[in-house]
């Protein structure tokens, strides 16, 4: 009994570990991503934001993501796209809120 849990172990253990290694992680990204917005590098933070989107297009959340970089970059027209787009596939009472303030600020423009 000892014998197979161990076989089976010696066997697993190195699979699950590459497995583990392998796997991409998008919170290594967001690292990334925040890093960049703190340098205030928002061409390379909409950079690794648009490859989330990209890697993952039906998370509304990555969307709502980049929307913010472009928020924080000053791209209001970009912001009110992508927070568009979020809003279509989840419409939540926050993202409405930010649209209505991105096009409240752009009419002032």
């Amino acid at each position: 009994m000892i014998k197979r849990g161990l076989i089976a172990f010696l066997i697993l253990f190195p699979i699950l570990f590459v497995a583990v290694i392998r796997v991409p992680r998008p919170e290594g990204e967001y690292v990334r991503v925040n890093a960049a917005m703190r340098a205030l590098d928002y061409d390379r933070a909409e950079s690794l934001a648009q490859k989330l989107v990209d890697d993952h297009p039906q998370d509304y959340s990555l969307l709502n993501y980049l929307g913010n970089v472009y928020l924080r970059a000053g791209d209001l027209t970009k912001a009110e796209e992508v927070y568009s787009r979020s809003y279509a596939m989840y419409p939540s009472e926050e993202t409405r809120k930010i649209l209505d303030a991105i096009r409240k600020r752009r009419s002032q423009q």
